[in-house]
């Protein structure tokens, strides 16, 4: 069954924040591709599209749409005034997209120990093995 069969229902908060962090995680790999090469650019807007992509399936199970969260939008402009004193650099930009990586994968821990439906939960096993499969992939372009 996929999430467009799926009626509108009520998800947890944890899966709300999954959400979130998936927007937040977006913003970010959309952010950082912009201070870097194709070959890595190529990656972090892949990795971006899924992140909407993840966020749009789960947000077909809640009935509503949602946002970025206030500590993202905060984290980003951190970034960019650190870009500005200290420069930037391909290493730096992928560190903040591991970074955020990580806050994602632990959102996605915490919303699979709370009781959910088995759809919202099968879709949430299915993301966060692709989420952590992308750890692997940012590896391989930090440096």
């Amino acid at each position: 069954m996929s999430c467009d069969d799926v009626r509108p229902m009520d998800t947890s908060p944890a899966v709300a924040r999954v959400i979130e962090s998936c927007l937040d995680d977006e913003r970010t790999l959309v952010q950082e591709s912009k201070v870097v090469d194709e070959r890595r650019r190529a990656v972090l807007m892949r990795l971006a599209d899924e992140r909407r992509r993840f966020a749009e399936d789960l947000e077909r199970f809640n009935g509503q749409g949602s946002r970025e969260s206030w500590g993202g939008i905060a984290r980003e402009a951190g970034n960019k005034l650190w870009a500005e004193m200290a420069g930037r650099n391909p290493g730096d930009a992928v560190a903040a997209c591991l970074r955020s990586q990580h806050r994602t994968e632990v959102r996605y821990e915490e919303a699979l120990e709370t009781e959910l439906s088995s759809d919202v939960r099968a879709a949430l096993v299915t993301q966060h093995q692709s989420v952590q499969a992308a750890r692997a992939d940012l590896a391989k372009i930090e440096f």
